[in-house]
């Protein structure tokens, strides 16, 4: 595996984690 393909993924999930997280946030945010 190259370190470039594993920082790409590691990028993208992380991305779909804030944006998801940023979501939830927005739609129900925490007391």
């Amino acid at each position: 595996m190259r370190t470039e393909g594993i920082i790409g993924l590691a990028g993208i999930f992380v991305g779909m984690l804030l944006v998801l997280g940023g979501g939830s946030l927005a739609v129900k945010p925490y007391p």
